[in-house]
């Protein structure tokens, strides 16, 4: 399964982000069957058992010794018909309890086990994408799901291994293979008075991968030289211990004037908006 901020691809099938309106968490309980090793060591000593009651059962039937010894008490008064009731009885008695024992190992229990489901709203309706019992595991394929529907990154790309319960974060795999770009777009934000924790979380994720894949972008074509130029100026401008706000306004004045003048596309408008989104962040707390 792959997670994008465009699309959410499973089996085969694409569900675009921008069809859905929203998701949740959803539950179900479901009827389950022993299996795998409790199963198997629970078949083996039910197993057993049953099969020894049967032999013995055999052997009670087939013993010479015992019908020499119980010979004589069938002719007791009083005694011989509850001896030969017995003689008659146990064989039996421990043959269907071996043969008991036996089916009752075959069969599988049932129980009843919780599952979990992330489902996707749209307006044709809902649909669940799968279903595990591991809710840990849910609850972050929920997050990632609400993430690729808010986030305005297209960088953003996980794959999810659903047999093996395994997330793998591509975000900073996402790039042209034909680029060739060694600048380091990154910039760390330390906490600044009235900074929130969400806001520096923003800063130090999505706009930082903004940076760096509009740097990506630009390296492609000679004609955005200019356009690499501004905003390596501007990461120069975030990584000064105490920007000044008036140098931080105009170089993202200079740098988004210039993605306006040329047709930089869907993709890069998108990009650009959250740069936008981190400088003016930036500006209300400097």
């Amino acid at each position: 399964m792959e997670i994008t901020s465009d699309a959410i691809k499973l089996n085969n099938q694409i569900y675009p982000t921008k069809n859905i309106s929203s998701a949740r968490m959803v539950e179900r309980q479901v009827t389950d069957f022993d299996k795998g090793a409790a199963y198997f060591w629970r078949l083996l000593r039910l197993g057993i058992v049953g099969v020894v009651l049967i032999f013995f059962a055999v052997q009670f039937v087939n013993s010479y010794a015992r019908q020499s010894a119980l010979a004589p008490l069938y002719y007791v008064p009083g005694l011989g018909e509850l001896v030969w009731t017995l003689d008659q009885f146990i064989p039996l008695i421990l043959g269907v309890a071996g043969a008991f024992l036996v089916l009752r190992g075959l069969k599988r229990r049932r129980k009843k086990v919780q599952e979990y489901g992330v489902e996707l709203l749209s307006n044709s309706g809902g649909m669940t994408l799968f279903w595990s019992r591991d809710l840990s595991f849910m609850e972050a394929v929920r997050d990632l799901v609400f993430r690729a529907l808010t986030t305005s990154s297209s960088a953003f790309s996980y794959n999810i291994n659903i047999d093996q319960r395994k997330i793998e974060d591509n975000s900073i795999n996402v790039t042209d293979n034909s680029v060739v770009n060694n600048y380091d777009y990154s910039v760390r934000f330390e906490r600044y008075d009235g900074l929130s924790s969400e806001q520096l979380k923003f800063l130090n994720g999505e706009f930082n991968a903004a940076l760096t894949e509009l740097g990506g972008v630009l390296a492609k074509g000679s004609h955005n030289e200019e356009l690499e130029a501004e905003l390596k100026n501007l990461v120069g401008v975030l990584r000064s211990q105490n920007p000044e706000k008036g140098k931080l306004r105009a170089a993202w004045g200079r740098l988004k004037g210039m993605c306006d003048v040329w047709d930089t596309g869907a993709t890069i408008g998108t990009i650009v908006s959250t740069v936008g989104m981190g400088v003016t962040t930036l500006l209300n707390v400097i």
